[in-house]
């Protein structure tokens, strides 16, 4: 008999062994989407799945009173079995809800785009956008465009195409010089840009990259600060050079990897998705070349070797790319950053409550709600006023 995932999930959750098959796709599952991995971590939690019964919308007030009764027993002295069936009931109806694309058990921690978070009271999400500056200084705002041309730069037609921005250097004229332009992401927005020798970039909020209009000469070289995911295109002949801010370079000709290099982290950490890359430090003594799965870890301001980690999980890596957050293994001031940068708000501690760490996935769309709902399961209490977070622990 064929099994579907969510037979598979089910034994799982209520302890039963699985087969090496059954366990080998169960990983594939929660592999395949930063949703799927949500959802465990949700099934998992007794507070959450008490949640969704609630709002399970069949519930009339003598429906309401029996579980009462029900969730006495759960949470108190006899939680195994009974909690068993009721993740027997949360899991089949949220993975029939995730077949169907609606997630309506995940409502309460997202934000819906007919019921934006009210002023004051929440913050949405980050959305996409970016500010376009061309080789002039002007400036244009990508947020507010439609589709269609926004320049014309050295021949290149400047394209918006469902938020993603391209190059198309049809009409190459003969300038003297190397015309550039940036493209940044402010805090809560990111953006996909295609340069024009085909390759593509993801940028993180508060990033940026600068390059040339149309890629001349026997380099292809962008300038990068902040967080970038790059899928390059393989052109032998002309080598594709990445600049880190002036601390670092990576070298490339075709390849995928991922490059973090906020300044808040003293880090500049560059992993290999997949490809060959090397990369390089003023700082360093010896360049290293990195096969996939490693990452790269230079301290600008120190001079010593670089670091190079085996074994990376490159999904925690590309969460920010792939929709979600991964909070695992971070202390509260490694999660504050993100909240940061993807809120657009200033996040403060009181006490020592920084450095205490958690773990877990949460959807990037969720509004900051959400996040103080997550922080909440930890036992961290938060206040909001003015775009300023305050977390303290309980």
């Amino acid at each position: 008999m064929n099994e579907t995932i969510t037979d598979i999930l089910l034994l799982h959750l209520n302890g039963i062994a699985l087969t090496a098959s059954q366990e080998q796709q169960l990983q594939q599952w929660l592999e395949a989407s930063g949703n799927n991995r949500n959802a465990l971590h949700l099934l998992e939690d007794p507070a959450f799945l008490q949640q969704s019964i609630r709002q399970w919308d069949s519930y009339d007030a003598s429906r309401q009173a029996g579980w009462e009764r029900l969730s006495g027993q759960i949470f108190s002295k006899k939680p195994v079995t009974l909690l068993r069936r009721l993740r027997w009931v949360a899991a089949a109806a949220i993975l029939l809800l995730a077949v169907a694309g609606t997630w309506l058990l995940l409502t309460h921690e997202k934000s819906s785009p007919t019921q934006q978070p009210s002023a004051g009271n929440d913050i949405a999400p980050g959305t996409s956008g970016a500010i376009l500056t061309l080789s002039d200084g002007r400036k244009i705002v990508l947020d507010s465009m439609g589709n269609g041309q926004v320049a014309l730069e050295n021949g290149a037609a400047i394209q918006l195409q469902n938020n993603q921005l391209t190059y198309n250097p049809s009409a190459i004229t003969n300038s003297p010089l190397p015309t550039f332009n940036s493209l940044t992401t402010p805090a809560g927005h990111q953006f996909t840009l295609v340069l024009p020798d085909g390759s593509r970039v993801w940028l993180n909020a508060g990033s940026s990259i600068t390059y040339p209009a149309v890629f001349t000469g026997k380099e292809r070289k962008v300038i990068v600060a902040g967080e970038v995911y790059m899928e390059v295109a393989q052109h032998r002949a002309s080598p594709f050079i990445v600049d880190i801010d002036g601390k670092t370079t990576v070298q490339v000709l075709g390849t995928d990897f991922n490059i973090n290099s906020y300044a808040d982290d003293g880090y500049i950490r560059t992993t290999l998705i997949n490809g060959s890359i090397k990369v390089l430090s003023a700082t360093a003594p010896a360049a290293v070349i990195l096969t996939p799965g490693q990452q790269a870890a230079v301290r600008a301001a120190v001079k010593e070797p670089i670091a190079v980690a085996s074994a990376i999980d490159v999904n925690r890596v590309l969460a920010w790319k792939n929709g979600y957050f991964s909070f695992d293994n971070l202390n509260l001031r490694q999660v504050a950053l993100q909240i940061e940068r993807w809120y657009d708000v200033q996040v403060i501690f009181e006490g020592n409550t920084g450095n205490l760490s958690l773990t877990g996935e949460m959807d990037r769309g969720v509004s900051l709600s959400g996040i103080q709902r997550f922080l909440k399961q930890y036992g961290f209490t938060t206040t909001l006023n003015n775009r300023v977070l305050t977390i303290t622990k309980n």
